[in-house]
């Protein structure tokens, strides 16, 4: 699967992180240390491996404990019945114990593993995303208690040790925090 998907991807050092699978098919997380890719697993005999992705801003390091690597939307299917859906997918520190993907009125839990989270939220077959309002994503430790949250307006910079800002200030970047070493 991680050479299949590499390849299509066009980056060859992709390892798989997780994996789900529901009722709109399979998906895979990869990561390289430059990419984040999910990749849908035989949805359709032409692409039986269907990367979509982009670069990681810092592979090691995240801003705070949740850095959402990707959120994405997929047209239903109203011909063959496919449901369409949201995605997200990203890393979390040891700090997080759930994450949630909420869209509108409608949240779910995502399904961590191996230091990531990958979550859906299925639509109808007729779906298209631009009908979707705007999606959120929030972690939380074992207490309960909010750690993380994606769009979030007042988020601060962070920092890593040899100086890459992430989560770039609007306002600039000043009294970053220190970023969390992932893995």
């Amino acid at each position: 699967m991680e050479t299949q998907c590499g390849v299509s991807f066009r980056d060859p050092d992709l390892v798989l992180y997780h994996l789900i699978k529901d009722a709109a098919g399979t998906k895979a997380l990869l990561y390289s240390g430059r990419s984040t890719v999910t990749c849908t697993i035989g949805g359709d005999p032409a692409t039986p491996y269907n990367p979509g992705g982009g670069s990681v801003e810092s592979f090691h390091w995240i801003p705070g404990d949740l850095a959402v690597d990707q959120i994405s939307g997929s047209a239903g299917g109203s011909k063959q019945g496919k449901p369409g859906y949201w995605l997200t997918a990203g890393r979390i520190s040891g700090k997080v114990a759930r994450v949630t993907f909420t869209d509108g009125d409608e949240t779910v839990d995502a399904v961590l593993a191996n230091g990531t989270f990958l979550g859906r939220i299925l639509q109808p077959a007729g779906w298209s995303p631009r009908n979707s309002e705007k999606v959120v994503v929030r972690a939380y430790d074992v207490d309960g208690q909010l750690v993380g949250e994606s769009g979030h307006p007042g988020k601060p910079c962070y920092v890593t040790p040899l100086g890459t800002v992430l989560n770039r200030a609007r306002e600039g970047n000043v009294n970053c925090l220190p970023a969390t070493r992932w893995r």
